[in-house]
């Protein structure tokens, strides 16, 4: 029998400039792939990239390049998807100050050489998103803050969430809660309550917003400098549908909190949504949120009057159809 204690030790020696372990903050660099080169976006079993890696860091997300009509952006229409590079890859990565990207074909690069122009023809640095500024979206005609559908992005294409949104969107089936909005694959928007903050690149900055039919959409190119901190927008109510005593709605919707329904529903401009309860097998989505009595939205609940979310049921059957309910009081119908 071997009795006592057992130590376990080792020494690690390096020429790092300072502690290996302590990365820089977040980072973007185009990559631009060589002639009749297509980008490869698996990756393998130990989870990297097969045409860039990091040595004293991490390759957080690769993508093709969106290409907006940037030149175009206050004259071109709503919602459009980008073209995207055949060519260019956007890289987002973190790492130590000493790392080195690593190319399919075996160069190497510092990053502390990716500011040498000569470099850019391959890596070329993105300015990070470091200028933090409250947006706000107002309405012209009563000068109040709005919910609005929002999308904003940097001179080469990235992509620029408010900083309690995805900076990449899950486009999957019901695998996420965040109030975004994918158009196509690579089209980026979520949803604002009328304010938030974002962190943004020094630079112009292209934003696009927009809230359904009866609301001008906006796309305005901004130039962030140093000294901005705050940028008001105001939208233009064009379409006296409501006055005029119109409502619009929404009867088949599901995979949303009622809080986010409420969100989502009047920053596209949609008057009554209904959220509706429903099973798919064995899974059940918003069953708990049935109560079937609170209207959300509603004075009676603390709203306003003017967007309302109530949770129905929707009964899905191969044979019968879909039927679904929406409004009743009560316990829930079930099938």
């Amino acid at each position: 029998v071997i009795t006592g204690n057992i130590l376990i030790s080792a020494i690690s020696q390096g020429r790092a400039s300072s502690n290996p372990l302590r990365w820089q903050t977040r980072h973007k660099a185009i990559l631009k792939l060589p002639k009749g080169v297509e980008f490869e976006p698996s990756l393998d079993e130990k989870g990297l990239l097969k045409q860039i890696q990091l040595d004293l860091g991490q390759v957080i997300s690769a993508q093709k390049r969106p290409l907006y009509p940037d030149k175009d952006w206050a004259r071109t229409h709503n919602n459009q998807t980008p073209e995207l590079s055949p060519d260019e890859v956007l890289i987002e990565n973190t790492a130590h100050q000493d790392a080195k990207f690593h190319l399919a074909d075996g160069k190497t690069f510092s990053i502390s050489e990716l500011e040498d122009k000569r470099k850019a023809e391959i890596l070329k640095v993105i300015n990070p998103a470091t200028q933090r500024v409250t947006l706000q979206v107002m309405e012209k005609q009563s000068n109040k803050l709005t919910a609005v559908r929002l999308h904003i992005h940097g001179e080469a294409g990235e992509y620029l969430a408010p900083i309690d949104r995805h900076r990449i969107p899950n486009p999957a089936w019901f695998e996420d809660y965040s109030v975004d909005y994918v158009n196509g694959s690579f089209h980026y928007s979520t949803y604002i309550p009328g304010e938030t903050t974002i962190d943004l690149p020094l630079g112009n900055v292209y934003i696009e917003i927009s809230k359904g039919f009866e609301i001008k959409p906006t796309r305005k190119v901004i130039s962030i400098k140093p000294s901005t901190k705050k940028i008001v927008i105001k939208i233009d109510k064009i379409l006296p549908w409501r006055e005029k005593g119109w409502v619009s709605a929404d009867t088949h919707v599901h995979f949303l909190s009622p809080s986010s329904a409420l969100l989502e529903g009047a920053a596209e401009g949609v008057n009554i949504v209904n959220l509706l309860a429903s099973q798919w097998g064995e899974l059940m989505t918003n069953v708990g949120d049935f109560d079937g009595k609170t209207t959300y939205g509603s004075r009676e609940a603390g709203g306003d009057g003017e967007y309302l979310v109530r949770v129905g049921t929707e009964n899905r059957q191969h044979v019968m159809g879909h039927i679904s309910l929406l409004g009743y009081r009560g316990n829930i119908i079930a099938p």
